[in-house]
């Protein structure tokens, strides 16, 4: 996603192809519209390259946030179909963490691209204390179940892209006190910014 380009993991031969003789579990569903996120920043990208030299936007907006919107209806059908809000394993706990990782990206996007993010502010706090909860079920399972690595992704999510400083400011502490407990401190220092202005 840092490199605003499509993911070629989103492409059939990677969604489809392999799911023909089995069904895909709910993981394999999430992992499937996370797949499509890295095209989202390269459409929002583009868009703003576009805007910036002063072309004609408003179909290349129009695309782009149908295909934001597109991504957060799959995200409502699989919070229908899947407990996202109830978690007691670790696996769970990711589960619906990395639910709420691709919740926080398409509501920046589409708040960045539609003008009206502070519109989804209360939205994206809420996905982002949900993480949190996640990250509270991973800490308590300890250090030696390994599971608080998968919580790097969505910390470094809420980090960099929900719009309260606070809570940014708390996701990068939590990553970096997991960090120096692995001895790690210095590769979670920083991380390539994500086009979200």
């Amino acid at each position: 996603m840092t490199n605003h380009q499509p993911s070629p993991l989103g492409t059939p031969e990677w969604c489809d192809i392999p799911f023909r003789s089995q069904s895909k579990t709910p993981f394999d569903v999430l992992v499937d519209i996370m797949v499509q996120l890295p095209s989202c920043s390269f459409e929002v990208s583009q868009l703003q390259k576009a805007q910036s030299i002063k072309l004609d936007t408003e179909g290349l907006k129009d695309q782009v946030l149908r295909k934001i919107q597109s991504l957060l209806d799959e995200l409502d059908a699989f919070s229908k179909k899947n407990s996202v809000a109830n978690f007691h394993t670790t696996f769970q706990a990711t589960l619906a963490a990395l639910f709420h990782s691709a919740n926080i990206i398409c509501l920046k996007y589409h708040g960045v691209v539609s003008g009206r993010l502070h519109h989804y502010e209360p939205q994206m706090k809420e996905h982002a204390e949900m993480i949190f909860e996640c990250v509270s079920l991973h800490m308590e399972a300890g250090l030696q179940s390994g599971g608080l690595f998968n919580m790097i992704f969505p910390l470094k999510i809420v980090s960099r892209m929900v719009p309260h400083k606070y809570i940014r400011d708390q996701a990068q502490s939590v990553i970096l006190s997991w960090a120096a407990r692995r001895g790690l401190d210095d590769q979670y220092q920083t991380a390539p910014s994500l086009r979200t202005q």
